[in-house]
């Protein structure tokens, strides 16, 4: 009963230790969706004006001082994005320690359910020659 019971708080400390995940892969895509934008306009502008290679050039040089004076900072986001994946990694390899526990109990308590379930057939008590039974 133990095991089933560190098995159930360790579930709870995984949503807990996965929650932070969460948020840094939001925050990670709010952080680059301005910069995915910019990306859509620029292509936009180069279908647009594909034969006129200035305005290209003018385009694109909008879209990289648009960027460098932004404060888009995908990287900052996906270095925490990083950082709460290991932390999340860790835990699940505490978690699969006691998840092989639990199975170990588990398959304990499967074997001792079978015994006692046979021990308790009819056909059990039953089985055998008359003389075997003491008939």
């Amino acid at each position: 009963m133990a095991a089933i019971e560190r098995f159930v708080a360790a579930i709870g400390r995984f949503v807990a230790a996965i929650e932070p995940f969460l948020a840094a892969i939001e925050r990670f895509v709010a952080a680059i969706e301005p910069f995915l934008v910019a990306i859509d306009q620029l292509v936009a502008a180069i279908e647009r004006f594909a034969g006129d290679a200035a305005t290209v050039r003018t385009f694109v040089t909008l879209f990289c001082d648009r960027i460098a004076q932004s404060d888009i900072q995908p990287e900052q986001e996906f270095d925490e994005l990083a950082l709460q994946a290991s932390r999340v990694e860790a835990f699940v390899e505490h978690v699969d320690h006691d998840r092989a526990e639990f199975a170990d109990v588990r398959i304990d308590l499967r074997v001792r359910a079978e015994f006692v379930r046979d021990e308790s057939q009819p056909a059990a008590l039953c089985s055998g020659s008359a003389a075997e039974r003491g008939a």
